[in-house]
């Protein structure tokens, strides 16, 4: 075998597919029973209309990932643009108008370009130490304008601002020009895949030869020619190079000999701390368009689509999946009812990542002890063993792109491996 890849995610099946295409023997081993990894459209979710249990939105500027899309003929769906947004700050709903009160603009304005500057900062080649709420609550002391900036990060690094790595924000500012009109309309109107990201990691599995289901991994042993591969259930393959294309938070969970370098080392045993959840929710009633909420486990709610017959598709963010339950509906609508009154939930469908033991987390969101030598110690190859995936690459790392980007980039690393 020239070539295992583990992991049938979207950077397993991208590193896959271009294996395949270049005329290599490749093999790809995934632990689920499914392709895909956290890109995961649930066709039959909320009522049959469908819904993206895992990554989802498409920033249009993301070369890579629209680049496959439209090799496989797949287009995007725009988001309604927002016309009714709320703002829950400090215990209070206001609906339209400013994001913050007219005496907290001034603070509003030094949170951006303290942002801003950090941006600077990581696009020089710097590093911004501490976390994101250490960054912001030591510079801006507007009550609401915090409880705003809470919303919004947690959010990003789907989970705890006080634990996530303001290095991390700086640096995906810094990937937006430092605009951060740009990287919020990125994050918070992206389009989506019209009929789901799985229609294209299904395209992608068509074109990555042999995949097997059910096939998790327990060892990587590089001897320096080659590198032993041995399954869960006690099976053994080799190949000439290896491309490791797991979540992150699952490296802990596979033996590798020889082992990591001190740096790697430290930050796979360690992990990611991105562990919210992402529900998805099928509802009529007077719902907006966008909502920000600090709240203790609501943090922002996204209209996704308007159904004719008058119910609505939304998405709602939180830091913490645990007592979300999208089977008590009751539940979701007094979850969501600070910002929409008079919601009657119908369906909600929701996937709890950080329980999965084949993903452990949701998207990448370092915390604050992470250094740069770390985030760069997994990046690169170790011998045989090639790193992939949105977790480990340094191109929009947590996006789809830094998925296709990373699985590319991994594709031509192992092929240079084999000579």
């Amino acid at each position: 075998m020239d070539v295992i890849v583990v992991g049938a995610g979207l950077a397993g099946l991208t590193a896959a597919r271009d294996l395949n295409a270049a005329g290599v023997e490749v093999l790809t081993l995934e632990a689920r029973d499914r392709v895909g990894g956290r890109a995961w459209t649930e066709p039959a979710a909320l009522r049959g209309t469908g819904f993206e249990m895992g990554g989802m939105f498409v920033d249009p500027s993301h070369t890579a990932i629209v680049a496959e899309l439209d090799r496989y003929g797949l287009t995007l769906d725009p988001l309604p643009f927002p016309t009714t947004v709320t703002w829950l700050t400090q215990g209070v709903a206001r609906r339209g108008g400013l994001p913050v009160p007219p005496d907290e603009l001034p603070q509003l304005e030094i949170a951006v370009r303290a942002w801003q500057d950090a941006a600077a900062e990581a696009g020089a080649g710097g590093f911004v130490p501490g976390s994101v709420a250490e960054f912001f609550t030591t510079r801006v002391h507007g009550p609401h304008t915090l409880d705003l900036l809470r919303a919004y990060f947690c959010t990003e690094v789907s989970g705890d601002w006080a634990e996530a790595s303001m290095q991390t924000m700086a640096e995906d500012l810094a990937g937006s020009g430092g605009s951060v009109t740009r990287w919020t309309v990125a994050a918070m109107l992206a389009p989506t895949v019209h009929g789901g990201v799985s229609a294209l990691t299904a395209a992608l599995h068509r074109e990555a030869g042999d995949v097997q289901l059910g096939t998790p991994v327990a060892g990587l042993t590089d001897d320096g020619s080659g590198v032993d591969v041995r399954t869960a259930a006690g099976g053994s393959r080799r190949s000439r190079a290896v491309v490791l294309a797991t979540p992150l938070n699952t490296w802990r969970d596979v033996a590798v000999s020889p082992p990591w370098p001190a740096e790697a080392a430290a930050l796979i045993a360690r992990g990611h701390r991105g562990r919210g959840y992402k529900l998805g929710v099928l509802a009529r009633g007077e719902i907006p368009d966008v909502a920000f909420c600090s709240l203790p486990n609501l943090l922002v709610v996204k209209t996704i689509r308007r159904w004719s017959d008058g119910t609505t598709s939304l998405v709602a963010f939180g830091p913490q999946p645990d007592g979300i339950d999208p089977d008590d509906l009751a539940a979701i609508a007094d979850l969501l009812r600070p910002v929409a009154e008079d919601i009657e939930v119908l369906a909600a469908a929701m996937h709890n990542w950080t329980a999965d033991p084949w993903s452990r987390g949701t998207w990448l969101a370092h915390d604050a002890a992470t250094s740069a030598a770390q985030v760069d110690a997994v990046a690169v190859p170790h011998g045989r063993i090639v790193p992939a995936g949105g977790d480990v690459t340094r191109v929009s790392a947590s996006y789809l792109e830094g998925a296709v980007h990373s699985g590319r980039e991994a594709a031509r690393t192992a092929l240079g491996l084999l000579g």
